[in-house]
């Protein structure tokens, strides 16, 4: 009778970098889910159910640049001359615009 080794393998789509990587639990990998996705949080981020690159960058208003992955775009103020300040997102917390701290203003 054969014995096979005390680990448990799990099976796992990272993507198209590591398709159907076989994991190790001595050598564990961190995994988060993204509504349907996996994704490495080492490497990448949920958005909106969307799995986007830690370093992807958006447009904030006409003029302002922040990270998704770390910061939100906040509308201040509506009407002709919208104004737009970005936030940070706080950990473990699903941030929201009103009650996030202030990253940057885009007025500058």
């Amino acid at each position: 009778m054969q014995r096979w080794p005390q680990t448990q393998v799990y099976r796992a789509n990272l993507g198209p970098r590591l398709p159907h990587t076989v994991i190790s639990a001595q050598t564990p990998l961190l995994v988060s889910g993204c509504g349907d996705q996996i994704y490495n949080p080492m490497e990448q981020c949920c958005d909106d159910d969307t799995v986007l690159p830690l370093n992807r960058t958006k447009l904030c208003g006409p003029n302002c640049i922040f990270w998704p992955c770390f910061e939100l775009c906040c509308p201040e103020s509506f009407g002709p001359e919208k104004k737009y300040v970005v936030k940070l997102k706080v950990l473990g917390v699903n941030s929201r615009c009103p009650s996030s701290p202030i990253s940057g203003d885009c007025a500058r």
